[in-house]
């Protein structure tokens, strides 16, 4: 399976952390959030306005009634 790779362990082992750990740790964790975030909103932005296109009389094509 995916996640028992040895790369998913990441549990850290030690009670010393040190200052550049936790800054880092506290920097990454909110822009990896926020980075996901703005992502999901950019394809919501797409999925609208295809919707709008698709729906809008002006954008779809002729076709031949026959």
């Amino acid at each position: 399976m995916l996640i028992d790779k040895p790369i998913f362990h990441s549990r850290i082992n030690s009670e010393n952390i040190t200052g550049k750990e936790k800054w880092l740790g506290y920097l990454i964790g909110p822009a990896g959030a926020l980075l996901i975030n703005a992502m999901l909103a950019q394809g919501v932005r797409l999925l609208r306005r295809r919707e709008t296109v698709r729906g809008n009389p002006l954008f779809r094509t002729q076709q031949s009634s026959e």
